[in-house]
C-alpha cells in the first residue's frame, strides 16, 4: 500500500494549519489568490515599520531563518518526495518557501518588535530622567 500523502494532501495539510496566516496575508495584498507572495508590497509595508523591525524583516537574518527551515524540511515528504512529479516537486517547494517565510515573519517580529519597545522604553527612561 502506498503510505505516501499525495501532492494535494500535502497542499491542503499545510494550508489547513496556516489558514489564519494566509487570509491575512491575502487580505493586505502580501499574497495573491495563487499564494505567491507579492513582494513589492510586502517590503513597501515593512519599511513603514520602526527600523529594528523593517531591518529584522527584511534582513539578510530573515533570509537565513527561511533557509534554515527550508533545509531542515528539505526532504518534506521524506522517500516519498523523489515519487512526485517535477511539477509537484516544484509546487511543494514553493509551499514549503511560503510557510517558512511565515514562521520566520512570526518569530522575527515577535523578536524584533520586543528589541523596538526595549529602545523605546529606554529612550523614554532617559528622558524621564532628564527632565
Amino acid at each position: 500500500p502506498n503510505k505516501c500523502p499525495t501532492a494535494e494532501q500535502l497542499i491542503e495539510e499545510a494550508a489547513g494549519k496556516y489558514s489564519d496566516e494566509i487570509c491575512i496575508f491575502n487580505a493586505i495584498g502580501w499574497i495573491n489568490n495563487d499564494m505567491e507572495p507579492q513582494d513589492d508590497s510586502i517590503t513597501a509595508d515593512l519599511m513603514t515599520l520602526p527600523s529594528e523591525m523593517s531591518e529584522a524583516l527584511t534582513g539578510d537574518k530573515f533570509d537565513e531563518c527561511v533557509a534554515k527551515i527550508e533545509e531542515t524540511a528539505g526532504d518534506y515528504g521524506g522517500k516519498c518526495f523523489v515519487k512526485y512529479t517535477e511539477e509537484e516537486q516544484t509546487t511543494i517547494r514553493a509551499v514549503l518557501n511560503g510557510l517558512a517565510r511565515i514562521e520566520c515573519f512570526k518569530y522575527m517580529f515577535d523578536k524584533s518588535c520586543g528589541l523596538y519597545w526595549s529602545n523605546t522604553l529606554a529612550a523614554m527612561a532617559g528622558n524621564f530622567g532628564s527632565g
